[in-house]
This record gives structure tokens, C-alpha cells and sequence, in this order.
């Protein structure tokens, strides 16, 4: 079920090659393919396309902890920097 899932969401056909294609929904439902075969020539790997959803997806997810560890390693600097004084309240 989820094999054909991912083959009907991302238009894709087979998993890790084109021979894989023998669940597969949207070779199914294609009007101009009468065989399996001619459908999945048309169509791209599975893999691929998963693989590209998956760095993007990476890509986004190392932007945001980037960003939260900078914050975290200025936080850090100018703790240490103000912990030494002895009146706090000139800085606020």
C-alpha cells in the first residue's frame, strides 16, 4: 500500500529501478500506457525523486539548527562577557 501511495503521490515508478513496477497504481490509471513497460519509461525512479524530497528537506532542517546554535553561541559570549560586572543594572 504505501509503495503505491508513493508512486501515485510523487508520479514516480518502480523504487530503485524500472523493473519494479508491478504495483504500481499510476501505470494503472495512465491512459496511454497499455503496459507496464511504456509507463515506466516515461516516468522517473521513486529513489530519485525521494532522495531529492529528502536533502531538501535536510537542507531546511540544518538551516534552522544553524541558526539556533548561532544564537546559542552568541547568548553564551555575551553571558560571559557581562558576568563580571559588578553593577547589572547599567545595562538595562
Amino acid at each position: 500500500k504505501s509503495i503505491d501511495d508513493i508512486q501515485v503521490k510523487y508520479n514516480c515508478c518502480g523504487f530503485d529501478n524500472l523493473t519494479n513496477f508491478d504495483r504500481n497504481v499510476t501505470c494503472k490509471n495512465l491512459s496511454c500506457c497499455n503496459l507496464p513497460n511504456q509507463c515506466c519509461e516515461k516516468l522517473s525512479m521513486c529513489y530519485t525523486l525521494l532522495n531529492n524530497e529528502l536533502d531538501k528537506n535536510l537542507k531546511i532542517i540544518g538551516s534552522i539548527m544553524l541558526i539556533f546554535t548561532l544564537t546559542q553561541i552568541i547568548v553564551i559570549y555575551i553571558t560571559l562577557k557581562f558576568r563580571n560586572f559588578r553593577n547589572p543594572a547599567i545595562f538595562i
